[in-house]
């Protein structure tokens, strides 16, 4: 047979995963929009965007400042090449983000999905070094499957981004651990900075960088535990590190955010400001938005020290990966350890590194996992390989596609139905243009419901006055409010109390009702995750039919005093 013809399945069959992977990432990438508190740091990333656009110095520190240049670049490429699919943005970053920021926020979230299609091609490649082709095109299906890494694709954030990363500091550092030279040791100190560069949880891979230092070592006894190769290019990687986010490191900050970010990790033994250094802003939850009585908001630093081990396990992995892969995880892990392919060891020591600081840590949420699943899923389909291999060699690679499509099923359908649901209009797009239709210039509103910070409030036109928030009365009144927006759900961020709403019924009347459980089954309980402010389930997708909290606008009749 012709060497080109026995290429062009596995080409095709490559082509079918990546296309997958994109059209499940690229899928309802407008969630939401033009309301920009659909997902948590969206926002603030965008308002840094427009400070390096004016020459201003980034203030905003959760994430390193370079993965806000290179946001900003990409978004001026963007809309740059935008008039060439018809959008008009001819006014630059400034003005777009003033006359239609919702292109700012999709043209930054196609940078995830980009991110996380590549993910998808790096693992297709690295895993076809190492394992094969067959194996290759499992792990690449897997991860193109994989319901949390296709959620944050959606968002503009780093996490999708940083998994690029680390694959690509995992690939570096394994073909380091192969053989040395200067040009490998170079490729895996960029490779390492780039994932520091991405978001601080980088770091994480200089311990992997530090085993395949070790094993391509020529040294023996304790000098073997501190190979040169190894501390070259940590610091290359600290160099590039300190190229990409110049302000961070030469201006003094640095030190004050390690504080802040081992606060958040290790707050028994690190004690600091968790929130000023990050945000820019104190720790204390705004009166305004405290939460209702029966809510609480209890602190993560007085959680068990599993909390987050259960946390991953249970919601993370489970809902994120899905039942079967989580299950698989401890074995592919097993599997990784006992392999000499320097691969399949240093993902095994990737994994095990990222999942113990994360699940130590009482700081939780699940797209603090995103990087290390396609890591994961990876050994994953090199244990199911080999396993196939050695049982069933005769239909190893039948047995391979079998069990490939059993785990991906369920997060397939995640996917698919998280899409779907994001594709729906957002309730609080549908109020805010409920009040630019239906309320008149100058009228003067309230919001109720929000907790923490306003994820869940629809964003008012600017022809009308937001004037109080909450349910006193009295703050009402003396504010003179006529409608009242307020919003709910499971989530506490949109929070009502029931007996202050039953206190203020009398004088409200109901003009409008954007529920995201009408027309769904409700006999279905969705499932949220809790520690973020994202309005689409992580399971139970049929009980809801659209994104956003339930929104309620009233008509507020004049207190008693007024009326006098």
């Amino acid at each position: 047979m012709i060497p080109a013809m026995r290429v062009r399945p596995f080409g095709v069959a490559a082509g079918l995963v990546l296309l997958l992977a994109a059209t499940l990432r690229f899928g309802a990438l407008d969630a939401g929009l033009p309301n920009p508190r659909t997902r948590p740091d969206e926002m603030p990333v965008v308002q840094q965007l427009a400070r390096v656009d004016r020459g201003e110095p980034i203030t905003m520190l959760i994430y390193p400042n370079a993965f806000v240049y290179a946001t900003w670049a990409w978004t001026k490429v963007g809309l740059a090449l935008a008039p060439v699919f018809g959008p008009d943005t001819t006014g630059g970053l400034q003005k777009t983000l003033l006359t239609r920021p919702e292109r700012i926020y999709l043209i930054g979230r196609a940078a995830s999905a980009t991110a996380g299609t590549l993910a998808v091609l790096l693992v297709l490649i690295l895993a076809g070094r190492a394992f094969g082709r067959e194996t290759a095109l499992a792990a690449a299906a897997l991860v193109a499957t994989c319901f949390l890494h296709a959620r944050d694709s959606h968002a503009l954030k780093p996490d999708a981004l940083l998994s690029l990363a680390v694959l690509a500091s995992l690939g570096a550092s394994a073909a380091l651990a192969a053989r040395v030279s200067p040009a490998r040791v170079a490729g895996a100190g960029v490779a390492f900075g780039l994932a520091m560069a991405t978001k601080y949880t980088g770091l994480l891979m200089a311990v992997p960088l530090w085993v395949a230092g070790c094993l391509s070592s020529p040294a023996n006894g304790f000098r073997r535990a501190a190979p040169i190769s190894a501390v070259a290019a940590g610091v290359i990687g600290a160099v590039v590190f300190a190229l990409t986010s110049p302000q961070l490191v030469f201006e003094g900050p640095l030190l004050d955010l390690a504080r802040s970010v081992g606060s958040i990790v290790l707050p028994d033994l690190i004690s600091a400001d968790a929130g000023g250094s990050l945000v820019g802003g104190g720790s204390e939850v705004p009166a305004i938005y405290a939460a209702p009585p029966g809510v609480e908001l209890a602190d993560y630093r007085d959680r068990a020290w599993y909390h987050g081990l259960v946390f991953h396990t249970t919601f993370s992995m489970w809902y994120g990966m899905g039942a079967i892969a989580t299950l698989l995880a401890p074995f592919a892990l097993v599997w990784g350890f006992r392999q000499r392919q320097p691969l399949a060891l240093l993902a095994a020591v990737t994994c095990a590194v990222q999942l113990v600081v994360m699940g130590l840590t009482p700081a939780v949420t699940a797209r603090y996992l995103t990087q290390v699943l396609p890591v994961l899923l990876l050994l994953e389909a090199g244990l199911i390989a080999d396993l196939a291999r050695r049982f069933v060699p005769s239909r190893s690679g039948l047995v391979l596609f079998a069990a490939t499509g059993v785990i991906a099923a369920q997060p397939l359908y995640a996917i698919v139905a998280h899409n779907q649901i994001a594709s729906q209009t957002d309730t609080r797009v549908l109020a805010a243009r409920w009040l630019e239709d239906n309320a008149p210039s100058g009228t003067r509103i309230a919001f109720a419901g929000s907790v923490l910070m306003p994820y869940g409030q629809p964003t008012p036109p600017p022809t009308v006055q937001v004037v109080a928030h909450g349910l006193d009365p009295a703050v009402l009144d003396s504010a003179g409010a006529q409608l009242l927006v307020a919003h709910d759900h499971s989530l506490y961020f949109s929070s009502l109390d029931p007996e202050a709403m039953r206190a203020l019924a009398p004088r409200l009347r109901r003009l409008a009702l954007f529920d995201p459980r009408e027309g769904a089954d409700l006999s279905l309980s969705p499932v949220f995750e809790e520690t973020d402010a994202y309005y689409i389930p992580v399971h139970g997708f049929g009980g809801v039919s659209r994104p956003g909290p339930r929104v309620e606008i009233f008509a507020l009749e004049p207190g008693p005093q007024e009326r006098e």
